[in-house]
C-alpha cells in the first residue's frame, strides 16, 4: 500500500528511501519537514508492518539534513516541568523564625555590651579578624520596627524556602547565606568603616536561594525543561530585591541586602541540584538544624570572651 502528498498526482519510478517508522503517523510528520523543503513525499507500507519514507533523488540530501536538524530538536521536546520537591513544614516554622530574633533582640536589650560586641563592623571584621560578627549582626536589630520586619518578612519567605528544602537546610541557608553576604558587605566597604545589623541579609539569601533553586534543579536532567520555569523565579527574585531591599529613608543597607542575595543564589542552586524530586532525609535536616545553630552559638562564644 502506498500514500502520497496531494503534491504528487503519480509516484514516480525514482525514488531514494529517507527513513522506516513504526507508523503511519510517524512517517508523516518527517514526511512535513520534506514538504518544508518544497519537495513531495511517498509513504510506503511494508511486508514487516513498517513504513518507509521516500523522495525523489534531487531532493534527498536536502531534506535529509533537514530532518537530521528535526530529529535532534524532537529530542528535548515536549519540555518537561520543574517538580521540586515538597516538605511538609507547619506554619510554626515561621513562627519560630520570629520567636528567635525576638529572643536575641530581648536579650541585645537586656545585656549590656551585647550589640556592641556582635554588631558588624568593616574593620574589625577585615582588619582585626572578628570573623563572628558576620554571624552574630544577623541576630541583632536596631529597634522594634527593624525586628518587625525581619521578623514577619523573613518568617514568611523562610516557610516558603522550607517547603522546597526542609526547615532544617532552609535554616542553615539563612545563616550561610547571611554570614556570606555579611562578608561580602564588610569586604565590600573595607578599609572604609561599615556598622550593620539585622537579620536582613538572612533573609535576601532566603530569597536568593528561592531564585535559584529552580535552576539548579533543572541541571542533569535528560530532557529538556521549560524556561519559564526557573527564568521567572530569578525574575521575582530580582523584584523582591528591588521591592523590599532598596529602601529609601537613608539607612537601609541596600549592599547587604544585595550580597545577602548574590550570596544565596548558589547556595539555592546547590540544593535544587542535589534535590532534584527527592525531599531530603529528615536526619539531613536534623543535622542541618544543628550545625547553623552552632555556627550561631559558636559566634556568640567568641564575640562574649
Amino acid at each position: 500500500m502506498s500514500e502520497s502528498t496531494e503534491e504528487s498526482a503519480r509516484t514516480p519510478t525514482e525514488r531514494e528511501p529517507l527513513g522506516r517508522y513504526p507508523s503511519a503517523r510517524k512517517a508523516h510528520e518527517y514526511g512535513l519537514v520534506a514538504l518544508s523543503q518544497g519537495a513531495a513525499y511517498w509513504v510506503e507500507r511494508e511486508a514487516d508492518g513498517g513504513y518507509a519514507l521516500f523522495v525523489a533523488p534531487d531532493h534527498a540530501d536536502r531534506v535529509r539534513r533537514h530532518m537530521d536538524l528535526y530529529r535532534k530538536e524532537q529530542r528535548f521536546w515536549p519540555p518537561v516541568p520543574l517538580t521540586l520537591p515538597d516538605h511538609p513544614t507547619p506554619y510554626a516554622a515561621a513562627v519560630a523564625w520570629a520567636g528567635v530574633l525576638g529572643a536575641f533582640h530581648f536579650v541585645s536589650l537586656s545585656v549590656a555590651g551585647w550589640t556592641d560586641a556582635g554588631r558588624l563592623s568593616a574593620t574589625e571584621v577585615l582588619g582585626e579578624g572578628a570573623w563572628w560578627q558576620v554571624f552574630t549582626a544577623l541576630t541583632l536589630h536596631a529597634g522594634g520596627a527593624h525586628l518587625a520586619s525581619n521578623a514577619v518578612l523573613g518568617g514568611a519567605l523562610y516557610y516558603v524556602l522550607s517547603r522546597a528544602t526542609g526547615a532544617g537546610i532552609a535554616a542553615l541557608t539563612a545563616v550561610a547565606g547571611g554570614a556570606a553576604g555579611n562578608a561580602l558587605n564588610a569586604w565590600f566597604h573595607y578599609p572604609g568603616e561599615h556598622l550593620s545589623v539585622g537579620a536582613s541579609t538572612a533573609v535576601f539569601a532566603v530569597v536568593g536561594a528561592m531564585a535559584a533553586m529552580p535552576l539548579g534543579n533543572r541541571v542533569g536532567r535528560r530532557r529538556r525543561t521549560e524556561k519559564r520555569a526557573w527564568i521567572a523565579p530569578l525574575l521575582a527574585g530580582a523584584v523582591l530585591l528591588g521591592w523590599f531591599g532598596a529602601g529609601g529613608d537613608g539607612r537601609t543597607d541596600v549592599t547587604a541586602h544585595l550580597f545577602g542575595f548574590a550570596a544565596g543564589l548558589p547556595i539555592g542552586f546547590t540544593a535544587g541540584a542535589l534535590a532534584r524530586d527527592t525531599p531530603f532525609r529528615r536526619a539531613t535536616q536534623l543535622r542541618s538544624l544543628a550545625f547553623a545553630a552552632a555556627l550561631v552559638a559558636l559566634a556568640w562564644w567568641a564575640a562574649m570572651r
